[in-house]
């Protein structure tokens, strides 16, 4: 009966595992950078799904063609090891939680990597998607939404009330979308190193 109840109580916590968000402390630019114990730009040419020893789901993100920024990066590949993934018909997804696309090219800041369930640096604010942009020949910064970085990243203030809102807020000119080359400038700027 102990048996029953126990297996019991493992599958509703199983179950109700998929429900809960992902939730991350809110980090800006700097905090990114000098938080991260490794930062690199890479290219993910695999994603290998299996489970740990206590059965969670994880999956095995393999980058190439890497660039490091920040720490060791080995080469020719590395990996990151998220929580989640399918494994035949079983799949874990944690709503809120950063995954990462094959074939796409990712500025990545990383801590934890093999110790903690998501080692990107802030969740999904330490993953930068890369898009060539042909027609200007070159390659923009997105952030993990899709949307073109065109300002360093920073902690939000708290929300101000309306009535103390700036009439202008909104109204600012339109910056230009960083560049792979400009962003990984800024990091190194960051952790004073020149190259």
């Amino acid at each position: 009966m102990r048996l029953l109840v126990s297996h019991l109580l493992a599958a509703l916590a199983l179950f109700a595992l998929p429900a809960r968000a992902a939730t991350f402390e809110p980090l800006g630019f700097d905090q990114l950078t000098a938080r991260a114990e490794q930062i690199f730009v890479g290219t993910v040419t695999a994603a290998i799904p299996t489970r740990t020893a206590r059965g969670m789901i994880v999956t095995d993100f393999e980058f190439a063609d890497l660039e490091g920024v920040k720490g060791e990066v080995a080469a020719p590949r590395t990996s990151l090891r998220m929580a989640g993934g399918t494994v035949g018909r079983n799949t874990l997804t944690i709503p809120g939680a950063p995954t990462f696309r094959i074939g796409e090219r990712y500025i990545v800041f990383v801590e934890g990597n093999g110790r903690v369930l998501f080692p990107t640096l802030g969740g999904p604010q330490g993953v930068f998607r890369l898009q060539v942009d042909n027609a200007k020949s070159r390659t923009l910064v997105l952030d993990y939404n899709g949307q073109p970085v065109q300002s360093l990243p920073a902690v939000a203030p708290p929300l101000a009330r309306p009535k103390e809102a700036s009439p202008r807020a909104g109204f600012a000119a339109q910056q230009e979308a960083f560049t792979k080359e400009a962003f990984v400038a800024e990091i190194r700027k960051r952790l004073g190193v020149a190259r």
